[in-house]
């Protein structure tokens, strides 16, 4: 089960109270670099692809749109004032929903700007953080429901582990396993799903060692009989079919009698593939959980069940923005958490998640123009534009921390130190690489062109001074939690005033793998194919969650000298670690 969001609540107690009884007597990563094409590029994203999006409330935020507009060409009717009143970080879900969300997708469809606009630019003024989800009365009681039949479910799993176990040591059958209640110790819950989940397949494993591992028709005993009845309540239709699809000659003979079975899987999967990501209010979610029960067993409908309970939590749904719009045209998703990024990976899962859905509109992308003050987002416009004109040339200075290679921590790292290797035996860029615990001390850096560094959390360090386009951003927690807090000590803010043109950064605690693999984004932008958003968009790994993007959406230094031939493409980095 992946910690990621999935799919919709479910109508859970209709179907806990048809789940059958149990029948008595019976399922780190490392980084990988190579030079290789990410993607191939489409059309480029230019001016007529934006929707300008500012505070109607706030002169500064109008006079900022109008100025970028004027300056880049956007359309006029690519401007779209909301009316938020005084500028602040924060905004409520339930504001955000109805001032921001519905407001937008009204104004593109409005205008018949749904199918050309694919790029949202928030501007100064405009809130950076969602708030947390806020459940209503009906909600709570459906969550309640659904972690109720999880512990049903998980307890019929421990059950059929006994049974297995019966079997495979030849002691006949265990007695059924006592309902748990509120007050029993070994009650068991969510998080006990793959420890019980890894219990039932090693006792699967023993069952097939003392077996050899073959089962066929022809051995029919009253030990095969309850191990079929078993496997087809844990694992389904699917699991059945697997015990009987045997190698060499007689496979085919075997599969053209479990034809009939195996069509109706296919047919039972793209039912659940169309339905699950459909949202908790979709009328289909029952079938859909049913389908899981019959063709997956105990487990599919778990898995469904666990991802149905992310509907519910309310902590871990705070988001950034910018990074919520990414899905504005999506219907219903999970909150709690992220989505993982369609346009970084396609996801493939077992059980159908939101990202799975084949018809799910491609998520937009999204940067924003907004810094502490209006004349530090006016200087960011302004280089964006001089760079362009005239190319600027400077150093790269990459801060890695010296860890060890290896997950989470250690992966990044080594990323770092894998764009330094990439830049120097490709590139003529000046690099230099500090591999120590200390961030570059004040004034160390000058002329800096990229910069990519971490740790020193929400403490910055003036180390660089910056060229006209100079890209950077540090990896660390709570970098942009604040623009315009007096005082903000945070690295994004302290970047933009002493500045750098774009950068990039968390609104709240991201963990450590939300930050684009440095490999990938610098690697995107080198190459001089893609505008900043579009590097944004096809490196960092979730949206609905922390992460956004500061900057010119069509800001693009190297497209008149570029740098890489093709873009670099690293393993995803995976950890959820704080991030420093």
């Amino acid at each position: 089960m992946s910690p990621d969001p999935c799919w919709c609540r479910a109508v859970a107690g209709p179907v806990r109270d048809r789940l059958p009884a149990l029948p008595v007597g019976v399922l780190a990563v490392g980084l990988l670099h190579v030079l290789a094409a990410v993607v191939t590029a489409g059309e480029p994203l230019g001016p007529q692809d934006l929707l300008l999006v500012f505070n109607a409330s706030d002169n500064d935020s109008r006079v900022l749109a109008e100025y970028y507009a004027a300056a880049r060409g956007v359309p006029a009717d690519r401007l779209c004032g909301l009316e938020l009143g005084p500028a602040r970080d924060d905004i409520p879900r339930p504001q955000f929903e109805r001032r921001i969300l519905v407001p937008l997708r009204e104004t593109l469809e409005t205008r018949g700007l749904r199918d050309q606009v694919r790029c949202l630019v928030t501007f100064y003024g405009v809130p950076i953080r969602v708030g947390p989800l806020v459940l209503t009365p009906a909600q709570r009681m459906a969550g309640a429901a659904t972690r109720r039949s999880i512990e049903e479910g998980l307890r019929r799993l421990r059950q059929a582990t006994d049974e297995l176990d019966a079997l495979a040591t030849g002691a006949g059958t265990r007695p059924a396993s006592a309902p748990a209640t509120a007050e029993s110790p070994d009650r068991p819950g969510p998080d006990d799903f793959p420890r019980l989940l890894n219990a039932y397949g090693q006792a699967r494993r023993r069952l097939g060692e003392r077996t050899g591992g073959q089962f066929h028709p022809q051995t029919e005993s009253e030990q095969l009989r309850t191990l079929v009845v078993l496997t087809q309540h844990v694992e389904g239709v699917a699991g059945v079919l697997r015990m009987f699809v045997p190698s060499g000659a007689a496979a085919e003979a075997m599969l053209a009698r479990n034809r009939q079975a195996a069509e109706a899987l296919l047919a039972a999967d793209a039912r659940i593939r169309q339905i699950m990501p459909r949202g908790p209010e979709d009328e289909r979610h029952a079938e859909a959980l049913e389908l899981l029960l019959k063709f997956h067993g105990l487990i599919g409908w778990l898995k469904g069940l666990l991802a149905d309970e992310t509907w519910f939590r309310t902590e871990e749904t705070e988001a950034a923005v910018d990074s919520e719009l990414a899905l504005l045209w999506w219907d219903q998703y999970a909150k709690y958490r992220w989505i993982r990024n369609p346009l970084r990976e396609r996801p493939t899962s077992d059980v159908p998640s939101a990202e799975d859905a084949d018809d799910r509109p491609e998520p937009l992308m999204t940067a924003r123009l907004d810094a502490s003050r209006p004349e530090v987002v006016r200087a960011m416009i302004d280089r964006a534009l001089d760079a362009e004109r005239r190319p600027s040339s400077g150093h790269v200075y990459i801060d890695a921390r010296g860890l060890a290679p290896g997950p989470g921590y250690g992966a990044y790292d080594q990323n770092l130190r894998d764009l330094a290797r990439l830049l120097r035996e490709n590139t003529r860029l000046p690099v230099r690489l500090d591999d120590r615990p200390e961030v570059f001390p004040p004034g160390s850096c000058p002329d800096a062109l990229l910069y990519c560094g971490w740790y020193s959390l929400r403490e910055y360090v003036p180390s660089l001074t910056f060229v006209p386009g100079a890209v950077g951003y540090h990896i660390a927690s709570l970098e942009a939690v604040s623009l315009r807090r007096p005082g903000e000590k945070g690295w994004c803010r302290n970047l933009l005033e002493d500045g750098i043109t774009a950068t990039l950064g968390p609104v709240a605690e991201p963990y450590l793998d939300s930050f684009p693999l440095p490999t990938e984004f610098f690697g995107l932008l080198l190459t001089g194919r893609y505008t900043l958003a579009e590097c944004y968009a096809r490196s960092v790994p979730s949206w609905s969650w922390m992460q956004m993007l500061l900057g010119d959406p069509l800001f693009n230094p190297f497209a008149r000298r570029p740098v890489l031939p093709d873009a670099p493409r690293s393993g995803p980095a995976t950890s959820t670690a704080p991030a420093g």
